[in-house]
């Protein structure tokens, strides 16, 4: 079930049992992620995180809920956990749903369509830009690229509902030199682009080795 239909069950649910003082808020992230070690792809790793929130407002007391569980059957237990603990809760600072205002609507940008293949590949290349930039440069260069999605969305008793998404590429890398003594030193740079193939690993190498 997507959040907007669970949304709007929720709000029939809320009408029956007489419940005036509500807020959703949902929100999904995505994860894909490699990372190297050397000129050696050390791990592959993907992720999907999905949940909504429930505050309501009773008395002047707020109980909040969540739930990682999208069925019609989880709603009214949302709903009972999140009253219990209102009823338990202390009267603090008035808090109010809100009713919203006018909103510019945006035109959804496309999500990117990044390369698992390139992206492995030119974080494969980043320990030789590295050593390029400074024979100190320790071997085992450690380096990641992630792919990262999320959206997010809000839905109240007071008719709200907005939603938005986004998506980046987060790229990032640990450098180790030693001096003539042996001595070591390390540095990290990381740099968050709109996709894998706006990443400059080069650039970035170059950039934790001089950090």
């Amino acid at each position: 079930m997507d959040f907007l239909t669970f949304s709007k069950k929720a709000a029939a649910y809320a009408a029956e049992e007489h419940i005036s003082d509500y807020e959703l808020y949902y929100q999904a992230d995505n994860t894909s992620q490699v990372s190297v070690l050397g000129e050696t792809v050390d791990r592959l790793a993907s992720s999907s995180v999905e949940g909504v929130s429930l505050r309501v407002i009773v008395n002047g007391r707020t109980g909040v809920s969540s739930t990682e569980a999208f069925t019609g059957e989880e709603i009214p237990e949302l709903f009972k956990r999140a009253l219990e603990a209102a009823e338990v809760a202390e009267e603090g600072v008035q808090q109010d749903i809100y009713a919203g205002g006018s909103y510019r609507e945006l035109p959804a940008a496309a999500m990117p369509e990044n390369d698992a293949a390139a992206e492995q590949a030119a974080l494969l290349k980043a320990e030789g830009y590295a050593c390029a930039a400074d024979p100190r440069v320790q071997k085992g260069l450690m380096a990641s690229m992630a792919d990262v999605s999320s959206k997010t969305a809000i839905s109240n008793s007071r008719g709200l509902y907005l939603e938005s998404s986004g998506a980046m590429t987060v790229a990032s890398m640990n450098v180790v030199a030693a001096d003539e003594s042996g001595k070591k030193y390390n540095d990290h740079a990381s740099a968050a682009k709109a996709c894998g193939a706006d990443q400059d690993i080069k650039a970035l190498a170059e950039r934790a080795v001089e950090k």
